[in-house]
């Protein structure tokens, strides 16, 4: 993770970076303020199902977070791990590929939340 997401070059790992770095401020200000015992990790598995931000609290997943440049439907790793996890909330953030970067209109939005059906599986969880 890059700290100034604004350098990245490339649109998709900037917005990535850009959740990354909102995602570690607020787990680290839910430690400070709250002294919550929280952790910003990932998810990969050798199958190739990934979730790219997974927020634990007292080593349990709480939240999972996967990002995504345009309109892609849920992604299978965050699939998978809500199955595993029921309890955790799932998030896919989205940015349509049809907004331009740096202008908001009412039809675009800035961001959207994919829902993700439930289905079964397992999980191993790394540090981000």
């Amino acid at each position: 993770m890059i700290k100034d997401w604004s350098a990245v070059k490339d649109e998709a790992a900037r917005f990535e970076n850009l959740v990354a770095s909102h995602l570690l401020k607020w787990v680290h200000y839910r430690i400070d303020t709250q002294g919550e015992d929280l952790e910003l990790r990932y998810f990969r598995d050798i199958d190739g199902r990934e979730v790219d931000f997974v927020v634990t609290e007292d080593r349990a997943p709480a939240l999972m977070v996967v990002c995504k440049w345009g309109d892609a439907p849920p992604a299978a790793g965050l699939r998978y791990l809500k199955a595993r996890f029921p309890r955790c909330e799932p998030w896919q953030e989205r940015r349509p590929k049809a907004c331009a970067p740096r202008r908001r209109s009412r039809s675009c939005g800035a961001w959207r939340r994919a829902a993700l059906p439930r289905g079964p599986g397992s999980a191993r969880m790394g540090r981000a």
